[in-house]
């Protein structure tokens, strides 16, 4: 690989590395920055939703993750959705005592709230400032309109656990949040390359695997070398006869003289 094209986002200004490490196994190969293009990052946007009595005061800044990549927001705009208005929530609660006599709310202490007990369900009414405060409410932003029993008579240590449910209101408006990313970001799209001095010294090493010769394969080259070997045994032989015969001629010759 000689090059690799790397995207940017986020960029509060126009630029990028001019190097850019690329891991290869065991090694790491430097490459230059080549060419890269700009562009205005897509705004994004994130809302968030709140129901309060009183005006939210949301954060300013917001990171959630998004593409899996952790963005930044800002804070762009809070408006009221919904005018205040009475919407049902419930709260669950316990209570510990014995029929017949005071329920207490919560396990059994010297400054536990004390109501008497009724069987058809949890008394509220002219208690609702007791309730609500054991619960942590405002008491002029929650109301109890209703109640009911979940479990009775349910054994505890020493004593039994009842467990209920009130039926309440909260008065609140409903509100929303606008976060957006920063205008002002840039996206890029850098090509990086392998230097010039290092390409001239880029080599490639490609193996092939390696290919089984059938039967037939393997006696082709051995009939070639016994083709080879029989062409250089006669050549000998006839240099043999051929100098034999001079010789032969010589010596005749001689005999002649």
């Amino acid at each position: 690989m000689n090059g690799k094209i790397v995207q940017y986002s986020g960029l509060k200004e126009k630029k990028v590395p001019d190097t850019y490490e690329l891991e290869n196994g065991a090694q790491t190969k430097s490459l230059i920055l080549k060419d890269v293009e700009y562009s205005k990052a897509e705004e994004k946007q994130l809302t968030i939703d709140y129901v309060a009595f009183e005006k939210p005061n949301p954060p300013q800044m917001y990171v959630a993750v998004i593409d899996g990549a952790e963005t930044t927001f800002t804070l762009s705009s809070l408006e009221q959705t919904s005018d205040y208005q009475w919407r049902d929530v419930d709260f669950s609660t316990a209570w510990y005592g014995r029929q017949l006599g005071d329920f207490y709310l919560g396990k059994i202490q010297p400054d536990s709230p004390a109501i008497p007990f009724n069987s058809e369900n949890p008394r509220y009414v002219g208690y609702e400032d007791t309730l609500l405060n054991y619960l942590g409410l405002d008491t002029d932003v929650y109301r109890i309109v209703d109640s009911e029993w979940e479990q009775l008579d349910e054994p505890w240590e020493n004593t039994l656990r009842h467990s209920g449910v009130y039926h309440a209101q909260k008065y609140c408006a409903s509100w929303r949040a606008v976060y957006t990313t920063s205008s002002g970001e840039y996206e890029a799209k850098a090509v990086y390359t392998v230097p010039e001095d290092d390409q001239a010294n880029t080599s490639v090493t490609v193996q092939y695997p390696l290919k089984e010769m059938t039967a037939q394969q393997q006696y082709f080259p051995f009939q070639h070398i016994l083709i080879f070997v029989c062409v250089l045994l006669i050549l000998l032989i006839g240099l043999i006869l051929f100098f034999w015969k001079k010789h032969k001629e010589k010596l005749q010759n001689k005999e002649k003289d």
